[in-house]
């Protein structure tokens, strides 16, 4: 490229090293910019499933559960797939309890049974599981919670939306 010099144009060479060390620079900054991007993104991914994790704990704790009997016996929690839920929802079953009730969780797929269960989640990511799993669950003391559209709708209990920026929830009151 030229420059202005005080006595003129003078040709100015650039060495392939150099040439090449700008769009380099130029791609790193793109590169850590992403990934920037992207580790706010888990992060905030993150953070969504423990808000999730939280809310559902805290839900469980309002349910009034037909087999009074098992006051003490674990509340068994399954996260269906392998959500992200899963991971928030058992540091907080290691260290409280529902009640007087221990909550016990575990990752099941959509094949396998639900016997035993007292609350379901299905991710987002298992939404072609839905209406199978309330089908399952229909009558039974099962609470079922998802993050899928028109899932109380649907005959789900408890549905995680988001409203703008906001996590919000419905609860289906039939």
């Amino acid at each position: 490229f030229f420059f202005q010099a005080e006595d003129g144009i003078r040709d100015y060479k650039v060495t392939g090293v150099q040439t090449c060390a700008l769009p380099i620079c130029a791609v790193m900054a793109l590169a850590a910019w992403f990934w920037g991007i992207t580790a706010a993104a888990a992060a905030e991914a993150d953070r969504e499933a423990q808000i999730k994790s939280a809310v559902i704990f805290k839900l469980l704790q309002f349910v009034e559960w037909p087999d009074k009997s098992a006051s003490t016996a674990p509340l068994r929690v399954a996260v269906l797939g392998e959500a992200a839920v899963a991971d928030p929802l058992r540091e907080i079953a290691n260290s409280k309890k529902a009640g007087t009730r221990p909550i016990e969780v575990k990752v099941i797929q959509p094949e396998q049974a639900l016997d035993g269960l007292h609350a379901i989640f299905i991710p987002g990511s298992q939404k072609a599981s839905c209406a199978s799993i309330l089908s399952a669950t229909k009558g039974k003391p099962i609470v079922t919670i998802s993050e899928t559209e028109n899932f109380c709708l649907s005959g789900g209990m408890i549905n995680f939306v988001r409203e703008g920026p906001n996590l919000a929830f419905e609860i289906q009151n039939k």
